[in-house]
């Protein structure tokens, strides 16, 4: 049952985590930190192995012990979940990294208070090809093997993970593309969100980026929105969904034809792809503005008639 309580773990902790962005700095579970959760990790072609290193800290006033062990990560849905890929699982191990990652520690005991920097290796074989690789280092609390005399019982594990963006260079190849963009389409109101949904067909981790504008009949900036302001990553062969936020620049009251442009790129590439989607628009705000002017012709047509036939 140890593995069963592995992946159950593993799959509905992980639903919601999101791909960490470069601003995430440091977790933790029952008084232990752990920082950074998140590494990203570049090295050449050449290179024997690389390593980092994770500062553990024991902010309890117990003794703490850990056993960390690797495991490879992959995309769970397009909302940008994770999950964490058992041994046993039947899955695409193309990016995998857990098979050349390796703790200097097996075990780590922690006083109160005390903390210890684990360094973590990469060994770079001729086995790991080119391109992104990805997996976790997970440290489990306890540090004892759960086992149980009852063969259908599940237990739960307190676990804390450390996700790994690793890229060997000397063969990346970036294929990067927008599929889709929706939004909630009204004749009556202009979108103040949209999602972008994007394709990732590359052999490397890409961080989208880009500018979405509204512009109205007249060519009037009228909204825009920044991509991926949270720096989410998109994982090679796998799709994401990303929603952006659309600001009001001026008001918008013309009817008319109006153009939703998305211009995007990928972090370290410096020219930008753009998608035009054109649609009808007729604001509230515009329609109200004709009929009252209509209201007020036909009220001044109205008392000039009835003026004129008084005379």
């Amino acid at each position: 049952m140890k593995f069963f309580s592995f992946f159950i773990f593993s799959f509905f902790a992980l639903v919601l985590v999101s791909f960490p962005g470069k601003s995430i700095a440091e977790s933790g579970v029952g008084g232990l930190s752990v920082s950074p959760v998140f590494q990203e990790i570049v090295f050449e072609a050449g290179d024997t192995q690389t390593e980092f290193s994770v500062t553990l800290k024991n902010e309890t006033e117990t003794t703490v012990t850990l056993r960390p062990s690797v495991v490879d990560f992959g995309s769970l849905d397009e909302s940008g979940g994770v999950a964490f890929l058992g041994q046993s699982e039947n899955l695409e191990r193309k990016y995998s990294l857990a098979s050349w990652m390796r703790p200097e520690k097996d075990i780590i005991s922690l006083e109160p208070g005390e903390g210890e920097n684990l360094r973590i290796v990469i060994e770079n074989r001729e086995n790991l090809a080119p391109g992104g690789h990805y997996g976790a280092v997970l440290f489990k609390v306890g540090g004892q093997d759960d086992t149980s005399s009852v063969s259908n019982e599940v237990t739960v594990q307190q676990l804390v993970s450390v996700l790994v963006f690793a890229k060997k260079k000397g063969g990346e190849i970036y294929n990067f593309e927008l599929k889709d963009t929706v939004w909630p389409k009204s004749f009556f109101a202009a979108p103040s969100r949209v999602e972008l949904r994007f394709q990732n067909t590359g052999n490397v981790h890409v961080v989208p980026r880009g500018i979405v504008t509204l512009v109205d009949p007249f060519g009037r900036k009228v909204a825009k929105g920044v991509i991926n302001q949270e720096s989410g990553f998109l994982l090679p062969e796998t799709l994401r969904t990303y929603p952006t936020t659309l600001q009001g620049l001026t008001q918008i009251f013309i009817p008319g034809k109006y153009t939703l442009t998305t211009a995007y790129r990928y972090d370290g590439k410096e020219d930008s792809m753009v998608r035009e989607v054109s649609y009808i628009l007729f604001p509230w705000q515009g329609l109200t503005g004709i009929v009252l002017v209509i209201s007020l012709l036909y009220s001044k047509r109205f008392l000039n008639r009835k003026s004129s036939s008084g005379k």
